[in-house]
This record gives structure tokens, sequence and C-alpha cells, in this order.
């Protein structure tokens, strides 16, 4: 996520706010909002699983990076939960083109999402991406829209 120096609304204060937050500056004014995650050095995992760590389901990874690439907005979600359809109609209704993953139930295929859910760090689904940007979930897009910043990030370079 990048801001100018002046910071878009609220940006400035919550990066003061949090202990993880911060902001990089960038060539031309313009600064990258970092925010540290904590995952497992690989020097710390035994080298008899690196491998299987590595590759865990990354077919998976692979369908969504390849969806991103090639579509503008891409919502990954399941079957039986409400929020991923609700996304959908919400992109619908607003005449905006998307592309839809599914993986599996609350019944099936957890063991493909968990990648998605590692790989991201974003613990539920849909996940929606607009121009290869994680964006969140179903809430996250209504305040997009409702703010008028969706527009915005449709129109942004490609991530």
């Amino acid at each position: 996520m990048s801001c100018r120096p002046c910071g878009a609304p609220g940006v400035r204060q919550r990066v003061r706010q949090s202990s993880r937050l911060r902001l990089a500056p960038r060539p031309g004014g313009a600064y990258d909002l970092l925010m540290p995650r904590r995952v497992l050095e690989e020097g710390r995992l035994h080298s008899a699983i690196r491998d299987k760590v590595a590759t865990y389901h990354s077919a998976v990874l692979d369908e969504v990076e390849e969806a991103i690439k090639t579509h503008d907005v891409v919502v990954v979600g399941m079957r039986q939960n409400p929020f991923p359809r609700r996304a959908r109609r919400l992109l619908e209704r607003n005449g905006v083109a998307h592309h839809y993953l599914e993986y599996g139930s609350y019944f099936s295929q957890w063991q493909q999402r968990l990648p998605l859910k590692l790989w991201t760090g974003w613990p539920t689904f849909p996940m929606i991406f607009v121009r290869g940007v994680l964006i969140g979930g179903f809430q996250d897009l209504e305040r997009l829209f409702a703010s008028g910043e969706f527009s915005g990030l449709l129109s942004a370079p490609r991530a």
C-alpha cells in the first residue's frame, strides 16, 4: 500500500499507534506502508521438511496467482459461506467484472484452502484481490465501495 507524504486519511495516525506498522519512503515522495508478518524463519525448519513446507498444495497457489495476473478482480471463496456470494453480488450490482475461484465447502477441501491462508495471512473467505492487491473480504469490499475508493483501486497500476 502506498500513500503520498501527506498520507491517506488516518494512515499516519494508524502508523503512530501501531508498533508493527511503519512507513518506508520511495522515490518521488511516496511512501510504502510496511506490515511485517511473523513467519517462522526457514533456518528454524528442519531440512527434512523444508520441501514439504515450500510446496504444500502449491498448485492452488499457482492457480490463484495466475488468476490475479489475468483478471483485475478475483474473488476466492468456498461453498456454503454466504460472504463470497455477497461479494460477488456487490461486484455485479456495481458492474464490476470478476473472476471467481471456489475451493470446497465447510465439509471439504480445507487442505486446499489452508495454503491460501498461510500465503496471504488473511484468515477468512472470501479473499478479494483487486489488480493484484488483497483488499480483504466482503465487509472490506463494502467499505471500499461506500467510501468511493474502489474505483481508484481499479484504475491503479497492477501490483
